[in-house]
C-alpha cells in the first residue's frame, strides 16, 4: 500500500483526523475533513483494514504509527507539489 493508492476521500479522512489531533468520532472526522459521514465511514473502514486507523470500544478513531508515516508522506508530497507550482508560475 502506498500513498498513490489512497482515494481522495481516504486522504480527506486521514487529513481530517490529523487536523483534530486527538481521537475522534466518525462525524467529527468527516466535518474536519470536509466530507459527509457516509463517505467518512467507508474511508475509515478501508483505512482500518490498511492498519492506518484504529477504533476503540467508544467508537473513537486514532491514527496508528503506520497511518502517521503515510500522513507524513502526504505532507511531503504536497510540499513538493506546491514548490513545483511556484516554480512553474515563476517561469511565466
Amino acid at each position: 500500500m502506498n500513498i498513490k493508492s489512497l482515494t481522495p476521500k481516504q486522504r480527506k479522512t486521514l487529513d481530517g483526523l490529523a487536523k483534530l489531533g486527538r481521537p475522534a468520532k466518525r462525524l467529527e472526522i468527516a466535518q474536519s475533513g470536509g466530507i459527509d459521514g457516509t463517505q467518512a465511514a467507508r474511508a475509515l473502514s478501508r483505512l482500518e483494514a490498511y492498519e492506518f486507523f484504529e477504533n476503540n470500544d467508544e467508537y473513537q478513531w486514532t491514527i496508528t504509527d503506520t497511518g502517521k508515516s503515510i500522513l507524513l508522506s502526504l505532507e511531503i508530497e504536497d510540499r513538493e507539489a506546491n514548490k513545483q507550482d511556484a516554480s512553474n508560475s515563476d517561469e511565466r
